[in-house]
């Protein structure tokens, strides 16, 4: 009996770390420095900012309104804003829609990360989004460590988390 519960674990952690490698491709569309040199809209004052890497983990979420997938994500990703601080930083970006609609979304996501509007300068140089959740990590310099198209769970982020960083981030899955 142990020898078959010794191989299940193999074989789940094996198919957690091949699904975690077909979710994680290179970004061809922009380089860490472009996309930080790119504005992006405040949702709530509509004024444009710049956005900087701020913690070892950076994570952007590319989200649009009436997007189911985004808002089981967001909620992910609110779990681990609330118990990953410092160590990681999440802000979502929206896209394919005007402020208006991608404001009323932003209080549907209710999140306790900051939200914006990507810039339609942002949207050029990254290529369009075509579908969401998108998601970006960078590291603190800015390089870009992961793009991941489509939902991830709360223990998939973890060990992407855990694979990124030096040092151990304990947070409460």
């Amino acid at each position: 009996m142990k020898v078959k519960a010794a191989n299940t674990a193999f074989f789940s952690k094996a198919l957690t770390q091949l699904l975690l490698s077909l979710c994680l491709v290179t970004v061809q569309h922009v380089s860490a420095e472009t996309f930080y040199s790119y504005p992006v809209i405040d949702l709530g004052s509509g004024e444009s900012q710049s956005l900087s890497p701020k913690q070892p983990l950076n994570v952007v979420l590319f989200f649009e309104p009436n997007c189911s997938w985004c808002f089981k994500q967001s909620k992910v990703f609110n779990h681990y804003q609330k118990h990953c601080s410092p160590h990681v930083h999440f802000i979502g970006l929206g896209v394919n829609a005007n402020r208006q609609a991608l404001k009323q979304a932003a209080w549907k996501l209710n999140t306790n990360f900051p939200l914006y509007m990507a810039s339609p300068k942002l949207l050029e140089a990254t290529g369009k989004i075509t579908s969401t959740p998108l998601t970006i990590v960078f590291d603190i310099k800015g390089n870009i460590l992961a793009h991941i198209r489509g939902y991830v769970s709360a223990n998939k982020w973890h060990q992407l988390m855990q694979q990124h960083t030096a040092q151990t981030i304990n947070c409460l899955v």
